[in-house]
C-alpha cells in the first residue's frame, strides 16, 4: 500500500507532519496549486511551533514519497485560548508569482539557481526543460514560442518544461507591461486551446485537455461516497447567433465589406431565448456558424459539471487521483452511463473522516480557454474530425430534454 503521510520540507530540509487536517489544490482553470495543513498544541508549546515557520520560506508538500506541490509559505494564521493554539501553515506552487507579478522590465540578467532552497533529493522534473535567454524581453520577433514562454518565466525563478513534443512554433509577440505574467502567457497560448500549468516541482508548463486518463472509473455505490450537480440551466438558450464582419482592402471597402451571421436552434430549450455574440477571429460565414454551434454545446456541457468525493487519494494502481484527467463515470441518481469526463480539480483532504479526495468534473466539452470561445483554430470536433453541424451538436445535447420532462 502506497505512503500517505503528508509531510512538509521547509528550506531544503526541516521534515514536518502530523497534522490534524490538511488541504490539497490543484485545478485546471488556476496556474498555482495551493496547500494549507494545521496542528495544535498546548499553549507552552504554541510559541516553539509557530517559530519554525516564517513567511517566505520554501516548502515542498509531500503525499508518501509523492511531491505534489512546490513553493511558498504565503499566510501563518493563529487562533488560540486559555488551553491551546492552533496554528495554520499555507501557500502557493512557486508559479504564484507568475499569477501575481507584472511581466519582468527588459534587460535585466536573468540567473536560475541551482537549488533555491529546494531539496535534490526527491523526483527530478518528468519531460524536457526549455533552456531560457540570460537576459529578460517583453517583446519577440520570429522566436519559437516555447523560447518566449520560458524567457517570460525565468526572472521568477520557474523554469518552462515541456512533457511532450515542442513548441516550436515561430511568433512574433509584445508584453502588455500592465498585465501580469499570467495574463500575458495567456495572449500566447490561449487561441490554440491549450492550458497553463504548474507541475508538481513548481515550473511552468503547457497542456492540451484531457491529456492524461484516469485508471479508475466513478461508479456510485463503489468508490464514490457521495456526489452533487446543480442542474442549472439558466445559462441554455434555445437559439445561439454570432456576427461577425470580414476587413476590407483597397477594392474591397463599405458595402463590399460584408457583415457575416450564422444561428443554431436548440429545440430541447423549450421557451424562446437566445443569445447573440461577436465573432472572435475573421469574419466569415462558417466561422460564424462554429462559434454559434461551439457555444451551444460548451453551454449545455457545463449544465452536466458534477463533484464527487472518494474515499482516499490514490486509485487502484497507486497513483494519486489528477487533475486533466479524463474519467468514466457511472451514476445512476444523476443519469450519468459511462460518460467521459474531464477532471478539473483536485482537492486531497484530511478531516475526521480520514483522506478524502473531491473531484470536480465537467463533460471535456464544457471546458474551454477563457479568450476562444469559438476554439477558431481547430473546430469543434465530431468523431470524423470535422467540426461539428448544429445537427450534430443538437444531438449532443439530447440528454437536457429528459431533465426538462
Amino acid at each position: 500500500m502506497s505512503d500517505n503521510k503528508v509531510t512538509l520540507l521547509v528550506n531544503g530540509s526541516s521534515v514536518y507532519e502530523h497534522w490534524i487536517d490538511c488541504s490539497i489544490t490543484s485545478e485546471l482553470s488556476a496556474l498555482a496549486r495551493s496547500f494549507s495543513v494545521t496542528i495544535t498544541a498546548n499553549l507552552p508549546q504554541g510559541k516553539s511551533i509557530l517559530q519554525q515557520f516564517h513567511l517566505g520560506d520554501t516548502v515542498q508538500v509531500m503525499i508518501g514519497a509523492d511531491v505534489v506541490c512546490t513553493g511558498y509559505i504565503e499566510a501563518l494564521p493563529v487562533s488560540y485560548d486559555a488551553n491551546s493554539v492552533s496554528a495554520s501553515i499555507s501557500g502557493r506552487s512557486k508559479t504564484c508569482d507568475l499569477v501575481d507579478c507584472s511581466v519582468c522590465p527588459p534587460g535585466r540578467a536573468i540567473t536560475m539557481s541551482t537549488s533555491g532552497g529546494w531539496s535534490s533529493k526527491l523526483k527530478p522534473e518528468k519531460g524536457r526543460i526549455v533552456p531560457a535567454p540570460a537576459v529578460s524581453a517583453i517583446s519577440w520577433r520570429q522566436q519559437k514560442l516555447e523560447t518566449i514562454i520560458a524567457q517570460m518565466a525565468a526572472p521568477f525563478d520557474i523554469k518552462f518544461v515541456v512533457e511532450n513534443g515542442s513548441l516550436s512554433e515561430v511568433r512574433d509577440h509584445d508584453c502588455d507591461p500592465t498585465q501580469t505574467v499570467l495574463e500575458n502567457l495567456k495572449n500566447l497560448v490561449q487561441k490554440d486551446d491549450l492550458f497553463l500549468m504548474d507541475t508538481p516541482q513548481g515550473n511552468l508548463t503547457v497542456v492540451q485537455k484531457g491529456s492524461k486518463t484516469a485508471t479508475d472509473m466513478l461508479v456510485l455505490g463503489k468508490n464514490v461516497l457521495s456526489g452533487s450537480a446543480s442542474f442549472d440551466g439558466s445559462k441554455l438558450y434555445s437559439e445561439y447567433r454570432t456576427l461577425g464582419q470580414g476587413s476590407g482592402t483597397d477594392t474591397k471597402t463599405g458595402k463590399a465589406v460584408s457583415t457575416y451571421n450564422a444561428s443554431c436552434t436548440n429545440t430541447l430549450v423549450p421557451r424562446f431565448r437566445i443569445k447573440t455574440t461577436d465573432n472572435k477571429g475573421q469574419g466569415s460565414n462558417p466561422s460564424c456558424q462554429r462559434q454559434s454551434d461551439g457555444d451551444m454545446l460548451f453551454d449545455a456541457m457545463q449544465f452536466y459539471r458534477t463533484s464527487y468525493s472518494v474515499q482516499g487519494w490514490r486509485q487502484s494502481d497507486g497513483s494519486l487521483w489528477e487533475v486533466n484527467s479524463l474519467v468514466k463515470v457511472t451514476d445512476e441518481l444523476l443519469g450519468l452511463e459511462m460518460m467521459t469526463m474531464l477532471i478539473t480539480k483536485v482537492i486531497y483532504t484530511i478531516n475526521e473522516g480520514g483522506l478524502i479526495t473531491q473531484l470536480e468534473c465537467v463533460p471535456p466539452d464544457g471546458f474551454r480557454a477563457e479568450t476562444s470561445p469559438s476554439s477558431e483554430n481547430k473546430g469543434w470536433k465530431g468523431k470524423s474530425g470535422k467540426a461539428k453541424t448544429s445537427k450534430e451538436t443538437s444531438k449532443d445535447l439530447s440528454f437536457i430534454k429528459g431533465k426538462n420532462e
